[in-house]
């Protein structure tokens, strides 16, 4: 957030690059896209689950987001 309000690019790229190395979170909600065999490898990933949880799942915004599409065919 810092490099995005300082428009400091590398910064913001840096940051997404470390998010790599950090195990991803494990927790109940990740446990549950875990058994939509949604892969979680690192803490961007769970990161970005938890994130469609909370703005799309908990709002049952499911045809907006691209998973939940995918997963109502």
């Amino acid at each position: 957030m810092y490099g995005q309000e300082q428009h400091l690019s590398a910064l913001q790229e840096k940051a997404l690059e470390l998010m790599s190395f950090i195990p991803a979170e494990q927790n109940g909600i990740i446990k549950h896209w875990l058994n939509l065999n949604i892969s979680c490898e690192h803490a961007g990933d769970s990161q970005a689950l938890l994130e469609l949880k909370n703005n799309y799942c908990d709002h049952q915004k499911c045809l907006n987001c691209s998973v939940g599409h995918a997963l109502l065919k």
